[in-house]
């Protein structure tokens, strides 16, 4: 079951979190509703973050919306605009370049689809933008591309053998929003990022294994 929260309570949560702090990276998960990107468009236009990065959670692995269908030309129109790194998986990137994306090749065009549009609608030209196709669902090796509007970048690790915990398309999302904020560049988060996230599924697994 999805229960929102209250877009008050998220304004309120955005408010005390940041109280006193300088914000060095923010990242963006479910938003689920119309009101909440609202609240969390107006949080990013009035506190400066150097680095925002929007994991695009459209649909559960399942199939089901995690996004109200009246939000979704607010999301891609205002909210994802304001992003500096957009992580989709091949599922969300097929969404947002409308084209269907399962091999290396369609991932480099869906990168430069979904950049190109992002683009159109941002106002702050200047601010950086690069968006990272990340390749967890592909057969073979686990291959993401990076697209910074000029060049792509490849980031590959071996497939670890086994069923991968849940949740390593966010937590490799937000390594990468922790690495920024310590000051690294963005090929340097990405790359340390992927390394994390293999220390991260081999531990689990070895935990598993061990029950």
């Amino acid at each position: 079951a999805i229960h929102p929260t209250p877009a008050d309570l998220l304004t309120q949560q955005l408010s005390t979190a940041c109280r006193n702090r300088e914000i060095a990276a923010v990242k963006i998960g479910m938003v689920a509703t119309q009101t909440n990107i609202r609240a969390i468009i107006w949080f990013l236009q009035h506190t400066p973050v150097p680095h925002i990065v929007i994991d695009p959670i459209l649909h559960s692995s399942s199939g089901a919306p995690l996004l109200e269908s009246k939000a979704v030309a607010l999301y891609r129109q205002q909210l994802l605009p304001l992003a500096t790194v957009i992580t989709p998986n091949l599922s969300e990137a097929s969404t947002l370049a409308g084209q269907q994306v399962s091999r290396l090749d369609t991932m480099r065009s869906a990168a430069e689809a979904i950049h190109h549009e992002v683009s159109h609608f941002r106002t702050a030209k200047e601010r950086p933008l690069a968006v990272i196709v990340k390749g967890g669902h592909l057969t073979g090796d686990a291959t993401d591309i990076l697209y910074d509007g000029a060049t792509f970048s490849i980031f590959s690790a071996q497939r670890i053998p086994g069923k991968s915990p849940r949740g390593t398309g966010c937590r490799f999302s937000s390594a990468i929003a922790a690495y920024l904020a310590q000051g690294h560049d963005l090929r340097e988060s990405v790359k340390r990022a992927k390394e994390y996230l293999g220390k991260y599924i081999t531990d689990r697994r070895g935990q598993s294994s061990g029950e």
